[in-house]
């Protein structure tokens, strides 16, 4: 039995106005005449409104960049995957509040073995019986963002979500990051010297203090390590 009516819930009203006719000593029966002719109208209406949420859905998608980061340096799925093959660096950053940059944004990705879904079972329910509210679209849109299966949990991601800029071009972007948030630069186990000199030459004059580190195979076990330069 429903008690509980939220207002601004389109159905709401509909039960409203068949309460009132049992109130008035209409048969009981007659609550379900009411409603009947109204249900595929409101049906119609949660059609257009999901075909709305699929448009703010695909725009939104459009006005935003996702920058991915990882809280570890050492795995070697990582390094094979992303530092191609162990021959690219890893930049260390450490977000400095009194900069306030976009690295103070950074948010832990959570995983899971279920995808996110916009709205659960029981909002749903509540939103079509008038007793709770439209599921709101842009916390649908976070949680896709945030979430990835429990297969990658190896990486223990880091996101930061910002806005397109007018200057953006295509589907990616670059940012800039303040010099003195990179904390180190974890070179690869077949990083060739010469991009190794490229790297250091390149922040030379930054003018900040950046730790420089070999990464190396320990051979005997399937492990990295990173010594200091």
């Amino acid at each position: 039995m429903i008690r509980n009516l939220f207002e601004g819930n389109p159905v709401a009203d509909v039960i409203r106005k068949a309460r009132a006719q049992r109130e008035g000593g209409g048969d009981p029966a007659k609550i379900q005449e009411l409603l009947r002719p109204a249900f595929p109208q409101y049906v119609n209406h949660l059609k257009q409104g999901l075909e709305s949420d699929r448009n703010t859905w695909r725009g939104t998608k459009k006005k935003y960049r996702v920058l991915c980061l990882s809280a570890v340096r050492d795995n070697i799925l990582m390094w094979s995957h992303y530092a191609d093959e162990h021959k690219g660096a890893v930049l260390e950053f450490q977000p400095k509040i009194e900069l306030a940059t976009e690295m103070l944004g950074a948010r832990l990705v959570e995983y899971s073995k279920e995808v996110p879904v916009a709205v659960t079972l029981e909002q749903f329910l509540l939103y079509i019986t008038g007793q709770g509210p439209k599921p709101h679209a842009p916390d649908a849109f976070v949680k896709s963002v945030y979430t990835k299966s429990s297969d990658w949990s190896y990486e223990n991601e880091w996101r930061i979500l910002s806005k397109q800029r007018d200057e953006d071009q295509g589907p990616f972007s670059y940012r800039a990051f303040h010099p003195q948030e990179l904390a180190a630069i974890y070179f690869g186990c077949r990083t060739l010297e010469s991009c190794k000199n490229r790297i250091r030459d390149a922040v030379s004059s930054w003018g900040s203090q950046i730790l420089f580190f070999q990464v190396r195979d320990e051979r005997i076990r399937f492990r990295l390590t990173a010594d200091p330069l």
